[in-house]
């Protein structure tokens, strides 16, 4: 069906070139060309990148609160062992057992206990999103060490409420956190965790303006609304 699907359409709008085409390097099970047209490679349709976009009201900075948590991820509800691969829980729970005086903290699982999680790694159930503020606000580092993504919300969300990020290099992470986010190149934990130490010093000043300008700069609802229209403007006027 999804091969179907960008046969028939007219045009394809992802949020990041890397959904057409990639290299990913840092998982390594599967092929390293990713994207459509590594698939699709006779696939002729124009392509228009068009990035998500945040509304910086709704993920406020909020100064003067102690942020006690020093990592913290967010996910879906999946407790499955290949969805926490994927999204990277369980490469944070490797570096969390290397690093037992710090705090981390996933949100978004619920159910029985995941087994061997180590006393300082933290699961938390969903939140409603109108919550999430409040969890961002507690945290230092917000670390996205997915094997495979698109352009997670979740980290610009926390990176608009002060988070400095951490992330894989993988899709677009590495373009939206830009020179001011740690970006992991590979699944070494021990660099991985030196790596951390590194967006933990930077979190250190209290929250991470300049991680919030770079969403507020460069991802914002209107630029989004802008490519929509013009592009929907002008598919219809090739119609």
């Amino acid at each position: 069906m999804t091969r179907i699907s960008f046969r028939l359409c007219s045009h394809i709008l992802p949020v990041h070139a890397s959904l057409m085409r990639s290299k990913n390097i840092f998982q390594r099970n599967d092929p390293i060309d990713q994207g459509v047209l590594s698939f699709m490679p006779d696939l002729r349709k124009p392509v228009e990148e068009i990035a998500n976009g945040f509304d910086q009201n709704q993920w406020p900075l909020s100064n003067g609160v102690e942020r006690t948590v020093d990592v913290l991820t967010v996910t879906s509800n999946d407790r499955r062992p290949s969805t926490l691969n994927l999204k990277g829980v369980t490469f944070l729970l490797e570096i969390a057992r290397r690093r037992p005086e710090l705090r981390f903290c996933v949100i978004g699982i619920s159910g029985a206990p995941i087994a061997n999680v180590p006393d300082n790694f933290e699961i938390l159930p969903p939140v409603a999103n109108h919550e999430l503020p409040n969890q961002y606000a507690l945290a230092k580092v917000y670390a996205q060490m997915s094997l495979s993504e698109g352009f997670p919300n979740a980290l610009c969300e926390a990176m608009l409420c002060g988070c400095t990020p951490m992330v894989s290099a993988v899709a677009a992470m590495p373009m939206i956190v830009g020179p001011v986010g740690v970006v992991v190149a590979d699944q070494n934990i021990e660099k991985a965790t030196a790596q951390l130490d590194v967006a933990l010093a930077r979190a250190a000043n209290g929250p991470d303006t300049e991680a919030r300008a770079r969403i507020a700069s460069h991802f914002t609802e209107s630029m989004r609304q802008e490519k929509l229209i013009h592009t929907i403007r002008t598919a219809l006027a090739e119609r």
